[in-house]
């Protein structure tokens, strides 16, 4: 907040005669804001789109869904911070060995 305060932007003399609404600083401020703003959501967006979509094709990976109440279930049989693929990964191994007898 101090920063913002102690800086004021100079403006020339052409530019001063052109009417404008309200403070010139905050505008400018406001402006510095959504850009930061959208530099943000971009680097999100980014980052959505390197977790779930193949580098090389530019495919969409595979993301299975559950419907709710499985999801509750699931939830209720994992330990906790583990995830579903993990899950899903032991039970088939499981299966694997209990037909193997």
């Amino acid at each position: 907040e101090e920063a913002r305060e102690a800086a004021q932007p100079v403006i020339d003399e052409r530019s001063s005669m052109y009417p404008s609404k309200g403070n010139v600083a905050d505008r400018l401020y406001n402006l510095a804001e959504k850009n930061r703003y959208k530099k943000k959501i971009a680097a999100r967006r980014a980052e959505v789109e390197e977790t779930y979509f193949d580098k090389e094709t530019g495919q969409a990976l595979y993301q299975p869904k559950i419907n709710k109440s499985s999801e509750v279930m699931a939830r209720r049989r994992r330990a906790p911070n583990s995830r579903v693929e993990d899950n899903l990964v032991k039970q088939g191994e499981m299966y694997q060995q209990r037909q193997q007898r």
